[in-house]
């Protein structure tokens, strides 16, 4: 189960607001039990105190400030966006598109306004409630695309290819692992692996490289926050796998440095998935096309033998209108 979803960063931001589970019950309109066994049920899963409870005050704690740096941006957007709804009721088209991670709406809405000036009946909604599972919302109609990089093989699903981006490893700069121009499988088996909570198979480093080499890290700890890992990586605690430009604030503030995945790297190819049965095929292929001019894997560690944009163009030619079929 998801540890956090959009119920969850209201909660804490109402309660770090008022201060009181008694003022988040009534700007919750919930039962001041309501929310105190929320909020419980909430902490038990993450493992962490999000509150400091003192003097009848309610505090952030440190992993409670930073759900709250992630949560505000985000339920701005989706207040924005119900306020425009609000006020634009007439019908218009809607593409309604959600991704495996929350760290992709970092840079995935920049794509929209190009989008609109090519489109401009079109409306794209973002639904934050079906990220970390795009692919179960698409089967039950509660979206129109998935931004996905996890290949799915079910027949009742197509995809259209976006771009490649590249993992790597990233650790503190003193790290013994640091001193390699890149990083084996066998170099994982004594240390600490930071990764989101997901799923093995879901989880590239542990599908792809260690498990078929049959190398498992020392520990594996599972953490749901982009910002809790990379932070932990900067203290020295364990090293993790994130895509270069996921990580590229803190490798250019040299809080950690980024090594490749095996002398080849670790790539992963992003593509638009969608349901055979539903007619939104061209407007899926303008988003697409925009999507590609805002590729957040150009940047790269070194050089690779054959150049994604090719391998992408390659796609596309052997499958008609840009469509890909997952068999």
């Amino acid at each position: 189960m998801n540890a956090l979803d959009v119920r969850h960063l209201r909660l804490v931001q109402t309660v770090a607001e008022c201060g009181t589970v008694t003022g988040a019950a009534s700007a919750l309109h919930l039962t001041q039990s309501a929310v105190s066994r929320q909020l419980v049920e909430l902490e038990a899963r993450l493992g962490v105190e999000l509150f400091s409870r003192a003097k009848k005050r309610m505090t952030p704690t440190s992993a409670g400030q930073r759900i709250l740096r992630t949560a505000g941006p985000m339920l701005e957007e989706l207040r924005a966006l119900e306020e425009d709804v609000a006020r634009n009721p007439r019908e218009a088209p809607v593409l309604r598109i959600a991704t495996e991670c929350y760290t992709c709406y970092r840079w995935l809405p920049s794509a929209f306004p190009e989008l609109h000036r090519a489109q401009p009946e079109l409306e794209v909604r973002i639904v934050l409630e079906a990220t970390r599972r795009p692919l179960e919302a698409l089967l039950r109609d509660e979206i129109d695309a998935a931004f996905i990089a996890v290949p799915t093989r079910d027949r009742r699903l197509a995809t259209i290819p976006l771009f490649e981006d590249e993992l790597v490893c990233v650790m503190h700069p003193s790290h013994p692992l640091a001193s390699r121009p890149h990083l084996e499988p066998r170099h994982f088996a004594g240390e600490t692996l930071f990764t989101y909570d997901l799923p093995a198979e879901q989880i590239l480093i542990l599908r792809q490289i260690l498990g078929p080499a049959g190398v498992e890290p020392r520990r594996t700890l599972r953490v749901p926050l982009t910002e809790a890992i990379l932070e932990m990586v900067a203290a020295n605690l364990g090293i993790s796998v994130f895509a270069h430009w996921s990580a590229a604030p803190y490798i250019a503030s040299g809080a950690i440095v980024a090594r490749r995945i095996t002398r080849a790297g670790l790539h992963r190819t992003w593509s638009l998935a969608h349901a055979r049965n539903r007619a939104m095929l061209p407007a899926l292929q303008a988003l697409a096309r925009v999507l590609r001019r805002h590729d957040p894997g150009a940047a790269r560690l070194g050089k690779r033998t054959s150049k994604p944009a090719e391998k992408i163009e390659k796609m596309e030619k052997a499958t008609p209108q840009a469509e890909m079929v997952v068999a």
